[in-house]
């Protein structure tokens, strides 16, 4: 166990740390207000369905909803880059108060539309079997995956809603299912059956698992924290279960939310992903699927901090527009938070903060488009992994950078935790969209940079994240235990074609004189395995091909021939106790 981590007990059939834990801030009001009342109501039912196997390997799945008109429902073909999704799901039928109701099946770019034929009487209900993909093999992260332990996923990847904006009391309930043994059903919005109200888009955002997982409770006053482990994580979910509570207690403080309200945590292993991890974030949970050997190390605990702080960045304090305007806030400043909020906690130690902003410069630097603008990152955000990565990044520093600059222009007085808190207060009251986020315009968060920098504070964060001028955090931006050093960084070039290699399992398109062609990597082989540097030039590309019937491991840095970038990157300063380097940071310069 880690220090000062509760020893766990066992109540009914949660493992539960019983010990209390103190607040580190005061308490104050709850994040979000209840949507209006509505006397309308809707039922997702969801049933695991086994089929004679061990374990559950699709839902079947009911939504009734009252209607006027002829509704209209849909599924996207692409879910967060993964397509497929629509040939999952089958058996499609709706009915009404007079019978079976027709369905016009539309399909639009591979999306699945489906009108009704006729007007509704009374309410409606729209069946359907969703399929799973085994975790043993490839398919969508965050989709419906299934194992000896359990099914599962997020329901964007299986839900077919209907294009209906209007507010609901919503019922999840769980079907009596074939299974042997007891399989228990959980979703983001509690264990069996639980009630909402918002709108049928909502629920596209919730995670959805039936089975028998690992499950771990943390009860400590109002803070209650709830996962589900499927399959056999390389670590301790109790360990794991109690740090995140921990750290998700350290997030809810600094917003002052005090909503009582559990969180769930749903973590899922999937063959493909080795030793890497990745989570999708939804109010009151979060996925994350992770691989056989993903250790419970650094890289991991920071994206568990990271998903949860997505409740008050992203998804609680968001911008409108496509993504939130195209993720610069919702990811890059959920980066800068999750490493500074673990370190204040106490549950990252200075040298831990050092080596993760290391890894975001050295991939901010390393990074081909790392000038791109906005509207770029935004047009390629999906099919490309290093547009993908350069928002998280640059938004971070960027973060950083106006810390800095609030803190030196008010004299200690104020820092950037300041306009968190007041996007944080305005976001109560902001309109709902509709999948019941609230939404903020972009003008309230260059009002709020206004008020601190003036106008020149604007127009840098005009050049810096809208037309991609390079951020430049000071060079003690971070406090008094790190220090800036000029660090030069070769760009990235990973030398073959990943996507298509990865889906085929065969390598394609080897670059001529990239450093993956000289380590000896060759069209055609057969790719057995591969572990990502994950766009850093720094770190090897290990991949395993098959050659003369047999494994051959390959290595080599990503990093493309010519001369380096100039960067920076941060260090330990010399001779600074770690207690002063969680304290609040001092006044720059």
């Amino acid at each position: 166990m880690r220090p000062g981590i509760s020893l766990p007990c066992i109540v009914g059939a949660w493992i539960v740390a019983c010990a209390p834990m103190p607040r580190t801030a005061p308490r104050g009001p709850a994040p979000v207000p209840a949507p209006p009342t509505t006397t309308e109501t809707a039922t997702l039912r969801l049933t695991a369905v086994c089929a004679g196997a061990d374990a559950p390997t699709s839902l079947a799945i009911a939504l009734t909803f009252e209607s006027a008109g002829a509704p209209v429902f849909g599924l996207a073909d692409r879910v967060q880059g993964a397509a497929g999704m629509t040939e999952l799901v089958d058996r499609i039928e709706a009915t009404d108060e007079r019978g079976p109701l027709g369905l016009v099946r539309q399909q639009a770019g591979g999306d699945l539309r489906l009108v009704a034929s006729r007007a509704v009487q009374g309410s409606v209900t729209l069946r359907w079997r969703a399929r799973s993909v085994a975790a043993s093999e490839r398919g969508a992260l965050f989709g419906l995956r299934h194992d000896a332990t359990g099914v599962g996923g997020h329901g964007a990847h299986f839900l077919i809603l209907p294009e209906d904006p209007r507010s609901r009391r919503i019922r999840v309930v769980w079907g009596p299912t074939d299974c042997a043994g007891e399989v228990r059903g959980m979703s983001s919005y509690g264990e069996e059956a639980a009630e909402f109200t918002g709108t049928l888009a909502q629920l596209g955002l919730a995670s959805f698992f039936a089975g028998r997982p690992t499950r771990v409770g943390i009860d400590r006053g109002d803070l209650h924290v709830r996962s589900a482990w499927f399959g056999a994580p390389a670590f301790d979910p109790v360990d794991a279960a109690a740090w995140a509570s921990r750290a998700y207690a350290a997030e809810r403080a600094f917003f002052a939310d005090e909503d009582p309200g559990p969180y769930a945590i749903f973590v899922r292993v999937v063959d493909e992903m080795g030793a890497r991890g990745k989570g999708t974030g939804h109010p009151t949970s979060f996925l994350a699927s992770i691989g056989p050997a993903t250790a419970w190390d650094l890289d991991f605990r920071t994206r568990v901090a990271h998903e949860m702080l997505h409740r008050w960045i992203g998804l609680g304090v968001r911008f409108a527009g496509p993504d939130g305007t195209h993720f610069w806030f919702t990811e890059g400043f959920t980066v800068h938070y999750a490493r500074a909020l673990m370190l204040r906690a106490g549950l990252m130690t200075p040298d831990e903060f050092a080596a993760d902003l290391e890894r975001t410069t050295a991939m901010y630097h390393a990074n081909e488009h790392i000038t791109a603008a906005n509207d770029e990152i935004r047009a390629h955000f999906w099919d490309d992994e290093s547009f993908a990565t350069l928002p998280y990044v640059r938004g971070s520093l960027y973060a950083a950078e106006l810390d800095a600059d609030i803190r030196r222009a008010s004299h200690g007085a104020r820092s950037l935790d300041d306009v968190m808190r007041a996007l944080h207060r305005r976001s109560l009251t902001a309109p709902i969209n509709e999948f019941g986020l609230r939404e903020l315009s972009v003008l309230v968060f260059r009002e709020l940079v206004a008020q601190e920098l003036g106008e020149a504070g604007v127009q840098r964060f005009t050049a810096v994240i809208l037309d991609g001028e390079l951020a430049a955090p000071a060079a003690d931006a971070f406090g008094p235990c790190f220090r800036r050093v000029a660090r030069a960084t070769a760009p990235f070039q990973l030398g073959f074609d990943e996507p298509r290699s990865l889906a085929e399992r065969r390598v394609h398109g080897v670059v001529v004189g990239s450093a993956a062609a000289r380590a000896g990597l060759q069209d055609g082989d057969e790719l057995v395995a591969f572990e990502s540097p994950r766009l850093r030039s720094d770190r090897p590309a290990v991949i395993t091909v098959t050659r003369a019937g047999g494994p051959k491991e390959i290595r080599w840095l990503p990093a493309r021939t010519g001369p380096k970038v100039a960067g920076y990157a941060w260090v330990r300063a010399p001779g600074v106790p770690d207690d002063r380097c969680a304290s609040p940071w001092s006044l720059p310069g």
